[in-house]
């Protein structure tokens, strides 16, 4: 009325109406009515503004305040669709709502938490794939996750053994691609404990194609499967015991067939391996459950019940189990957008005083690294210092792609008396990195690998700029989607690097009469 809109108009149902708006009034104090003073006279003004104060700012907001990637772009689902459906259907012009449509974790929270069931992480995950389908959506977006899983899918990582002295197996370890880069020993253990506890157990290392799945990339998750078929009936179709949940997401997903359990199920049935210590004294642990996890009742309840055994003191998070929140790595969140990944991971481990535990280990790695202690459950299992475990950092990107290496070329070695081609500490083309360059090439995913595929490149074709200056050497290669420079200078057979960048731009070279 004071705004001289029309108070009838679009009301012409008269009375209260069922709609989907919903407002959560929990701890809101109710406040009874404020009559006016005199009927005819109506309100003074001080009993017209405490009756005017009892109306709430009714609004529709549970997933955008559950959400730290919802409530960074300002919106609401209703907005984000309609935005997301013009980006996918425009013709001409830029498709500006690329970034904000790869920066969802599609971790299924908000589908929780909406009283109506809305997901847009679901909606998000179709509409990547169809991007990719119509070539909408720029292939650099996941370069570096797409990569990561062809190294772990590839020959230097990639295993799959039946157990040790047999040629088929009743069970296969397959502990994701992950575990393997940040904590090998820990694999290396549950494998032994698995072939104590179950017998004839074959391993499996490989990634499940979570990464492609997240990034849309359709053509690559339906050729990880065909190779995973291949490896799986090799060993005579195992039931799987998994480590990762989000493995157990895919599986579930793509290969519902294929028999599976879960590792933390087994340490529930038959017990922590002999030797395993008991919970410090007052030891005070928060569980943080992963976001691929939502959906897993009997898994959650298993991981509580092995802290319980091991005596544990256990505390909750205030979402946890099926209201649980990302950590960050969902999705590909952190690859497509730092800022929100580190609003996302910041506000997680803001909940509690107390060390986390989780069941994932990218969970673990990226709230260790921004300095919350926090342990994987395997580290409860090992017998060494705690503290420690829970403080140390994730290992860097180049370091995780050795683990992996490392780890199939020890077990191969130890256990099936084969023999690979060793690499040996580090790549071909030696490399001297300092530590400030270190932190700036982890910051920007550009591995020592890329280093020395630049360096050689640039070696052998001679394709070098020198600054005059320094004496630095400056080079360029692309090996996939994304350029890269290195900046560096050579010390004998040691190539010191003192600066490297990547972009999406291609250096186009033309003839010296510059046509």
């Amino acid at each position: 009325y004071v705004q001289g809109v029309s108070v009838t108009a679009s009301r012409e149902v008269p009375g209260p109406q069922v709609s989907c708006l919903f407002t959560d009034i929990g701890g809101v104090a109710e406040a009874p009515a404020v009559a006016p003073a005199d009927p005819v006279a109506g309100y003074p003004e001080d009993r017209a503004r405490a009756e005017a104060a009892r109306c709430l700012q009714c609004s529709c907001l549970e997933c955008v305040n559950a959400c730290s990637y919802l409530e960074h772009y300002g919106s609401y689902p209703k907005l984000y669709a309609r935005k997301v459906l013009h980006n996918l259907y425009m013709v001409k012009g830029a498709h500006t709502a690329n970034r904000m449509i790869n920066s969802c974790s599609l971790c299924g929270l908000c589908g929780q938490v909406c009283p109506t069931g809305v997901d847009m992480g679901a909606m998000l995950k179709q509409v990547r794939r169809r991007m990719v389908r119509q070539e909408q959506m720029p292939p650099s977006a996941h370069d570096f996750a797409l990569r990561d899983l062809a190294f772990s899918n590839g020959p230097d990582a990639a295993l799959a053994r039946s157990a040790p002295h047999t040629t088929s197996s009743s069970y296969a370890f397959f502990p994701g691609c992950q575990l393997p880069a940040s904590d090998p020993g820990s694999v290396d253990r549950t494998y032994r404990y698995l072939r104590e506890t179950l017998g004839a157990v074959g391993l499996i290392l490989r990634c499940c194609g979570a990464p492609a799945d997240w990034a849309g990339r359709q053509d690559l998750v339906a050729s990880t499967w065909q190779d995973f078929d291949t490896a799986w009936a090799a060993l005579g179709r195992p039931t799987l015991v998994l480590a990762c949940t989000s493995c157990a997401a895919q599986f579930a997903e793509h290969r519902p067939d294929v028999p599976v359990t879960s590792l933390w199920s087994v340490l529930d049935a038959y017990g922590p391996p002999p030797g395993t210590p008991p919970a410090p004294p007052g030891q005070v642990l928060t569980i943080h459950d992963p976001c691929t996890a939502r959906q897993d009742t009997a898994v959650q309840d298993a991981v509580r019940r092995v802290l319980d055994t091991l005596g544990y003191r256990v505390a909750e998070l205030p979402h946890s189990r099926r209201r649980t929140e990302c950590c960050s790595y969902g999705g590909l969140q952190w690859l497509a957008n730092r800022e929100v990944a580190e609003l996302a991971v910041q506000r997680r481990i803001a909940q509690s005083p107390h060390d986390y535990l989780t069941y994932c280990v990218m969970c673990r790695d990226l709230f260790a690294d921004r300095g919350k202690p926090s342990l994987h459950l395997l580290d409860l299992l090992g017998g060494d210092d705690l503290a420690a475990r829970a403080a140390r950092p994730g290992p860097g990107y180049t370091q995780r792609h050795e683990n992996r290496a490392r780890l199939k070329r020890d077990l191969l070695r130890d256990l099936w008396g084969e023999q690979m081609d060793d690499p040996g500490d580090g790549p071909a083309i030696r490399l001297r990195v300092d530590a400030q360059v270190r932190e700036r090439l982890e910051d920007r995913l550009i591995l020592d690998a890329d280093l020395a595929q630049v360096i050689a490149q640039a070696e052998s074709t001679g394709a070098v700029l020198r600054d005059p200056r320094t004496g630095h050497l400056l080079a360029h290669h692309r090996p996939h989607a994304v350029t890269y420079w290195v900046e560096y200078t050579r010390d004998g057979d040691v190539y010191a690097v003192h600066r490297a960048y990547s972009h999406r731009m291609q250096v186009i070279e033309g003839d010296p009469g510059g046509r």
